[in-house]
């Protein structure tokens, strides 16, 4: 089964009913503007009812209800523009991702013909995955040795395999080869130092920097096979792993 990058998740625009709550509070607020309307008019001129005063006041209930209401309506209109703009904001995401590789190594098999202690000539078989939405072009699996398991710590290449295209969703087998005349190999055990690195370009880099899939450190040691003269690469049982 293939890796897949997480689901995207979808909004979608909130249908809110109006509730009790929502009415109830509505009720309570045309109350208390009648009370605070009725009240005056009768405490500025009791026995009787004072409609100047009541209608002043009520000018100046129903001004703070409206400036009340307007904020409200701004606070809404200021949250609807957001979750616009989230929605804008994924949908062009999606949009890009549909031009998007995901390169990863699923499993690779490394036979070391002159020992883990020294990688020159070893041999890979690497199986990589394109679990992205878009296709990996100009495609580099690399078997090479690193000075320390971080980035930026030096590596010397032993072989390299070119692919020019791996389809979304789809599998590919390589093997990596070592490369011809001399190179550099550090002078030390590097049977933990070895690994496997990917770079990529996808429709969105084609013209600016390689991706880089994680380095892939889980190497199987193997040993070659002859498969009715084709020569195959086989992991070394548990009994015979080779010493370094």
């Amino acid at each position: 089964m293939f890796q897949i990058a997480p689901p995207n998740k979808v909004l979608s625009h909130r249908v809110i009913p109006v509730s009790s709550r929502l009415i109830t509070a509505c009720l309570s607020a045309l109350a208390l503007a009648v009370l605070a309307v009725v009240i005056p008019g009768y405490l500025a001129n009791p026995p009787g009812f004072d409609w100047s005063v009541a209608a002043e006041t009520g000018t100046a209930v129903g001004t703070t209800l409206l400036a009340i209401a307007t904020v409200w309506l701004a606070l809404e209109a200021r949250s609807e523009r957001e979750h616009t703009r989230r929605l804008v904001d994924l949908q062009e995401r999606d949009e890009t991702r549909k031009d998007q590789a995901w390169i990863f190594v699923r499993h690779a098999l490394v036979y070391f013909p002159n020992g883990q202690s020294n990688p020159k000539d070893a041999i890979a078989e690497v199986e990589i995955v394109n679990a992205g939405q878009g296709p990996a072009v100009e495609v580099a699996v690399v078997l090479s040795v690193w000075g320390e398991r971080k980035r930026g710590s030096g590596s010397s290449t032993i072989g390299m395999k070119l692919l020019p295209l791996v389809m979304p969703m789809s599998t590919e087998k390589v093997r990596i080869t070592p490369l011809e005349g001399s190179h550099p190999i550090f002078n030390r055990e590097v049977s933990d130092l070895t690994c496997i690195d990917v770079q990529y370009r996808d429709k969105l880099t084609i013209t600016g920097m390689f991706r880089e899939a994680e380095p892939f450190w889980n190497l199987i040691n193997a040993e070659p096979t002859n498969y009715y003269g084709t020569i195959r690469l086989q992991p070394v049982r548990s009994d015979r792993q080779p010493e370094s």
